[in-house]
């Protein structure tokens, strides 16, 4: 359904408008920092078109793309080819609308990201308030390992890959990790090479 609908292919309206809403946040805070090269503006400046103009496709998606992709859905979760957090957990973006401006209002001087869902907002956080000269310092609570999740309901390879690359996107900005066990930890250091060295905090 989404090759024929586009990426929000029956998805709930409101879920759709909120991930179009936030991925263009996400790109014009990209293109508002210094530095960049031209190709790169470029590039970014195609995809926050390419998403403003994906709103006109919206009603039309929702009409004719549900059944469609339930269907693919059903087929696709046993897979992990090809995923997007943007697309498979577009809900990840109500906890920017519900945390990002709190965060903007507080201007901490530590963020602490407790679990995988909040480290997008923590970091993109950061992002915003490096534009005003501020460096809040980012800490990711790792309170369990999503690669080695069993499945169950929503959690199938096609999800878990997708948080996967969530995972990849932001945890390289993080300046210190916390974690439950020396075995998370060991998991995370192997997957994430870069990933500051957990600290174990046992309960």
């Amino acid at each position: 359904a989404r090759r024929f609908f586009g990426a929000d292919a029956g998805r709930p309206a409101q879920v759709a408008a909120r991930r179009r809403a936030y991925h263009i946040v996400e790109l014009e805070t990209a293109l508002a920092q210094p530095g960049s090269g031209a190709l790169t503006r470029l590039i970014l400046q195609g995809r926050r078109l390419r998403v403003r103009l994906s709103r006109k496709f919206a009603r039309f998606q929702d009409r004719g793309a549900s059944k469609l992709r339930r269907i693919r859905n059903a087929r696709m979760s046993r897979f992990s080819w090809f995923t997007s957090w943007r697309r498979q957990v577009p809900d990840l973006y109500a906890f920017e609308q519900g945390l990002g401006p709190i965060l903007d209002s507080l201007a901490p001087d530590v963020v602490h990201a407790h679990d995988l869902p909040a480290l997008g907002v923590a970091v993109r956080h950061r992002r915003r308030a490096a534009l005003i000269g501020k460096a809040p310092k980012v800490i990711f609570d790792a309170i369990e390992d999503w690669d080695g999740l069993p499945y169950y309901s929503h959690i199938n390879p096609r999800y878990l890959a997708a948080m996967q690359k969530y995972e990849a996107e932001y945890v390289g900005e993080v300046d210190a990790v916390i974690t439950v066990s020396r075995t998370v930890a060991d998991a995370m250091r192997h997957r994430r090479r870069k990933l500051p060295i957990p600290v174990e905090v046992m309960s």
